[in-house]
């Protein structure tokens, strides 16, 4: 594994540390292979927009969820990378 595909892995480790996520090693490395030049401030951005899926999908009467790999994906489809032209 390179180091910079290492790196993005550990930064989207690290930023779902403080949530509850159901996101295994193997997707975070999916996940930084699908972020190649995005920046630690798009990442951190991801990250953030994914942890907001399970509120996003919160009823009044329901508890609040995981992190999925789905929040994630979906935060992919509204994202757009600041760092590439």
């Amino acid at each position: 594994m390179d180091y910079l595909l290492q790196a993005r892995k550990q930064q989207i480790l690290r930023e779902l540390r403080r949530e509850k996520h159901t996101i295994t090693e193997k997707e975070a490395t999916d996940i930084s292979a699908s972020t190649d030049g995005y920046s630690g401030a798009d990442l951190s951005q991801v990250c953030r927009n994914a942890a907001m899926g399970p509120i996003r999908s919160l009823d009044r009467d329901e508890s609040l969820e995981f992190v999925t790999l789905d929040d994630v994906s979906i935060t992919f489809k509204v994202e757009v990378q600041s760092s590439i032209p």
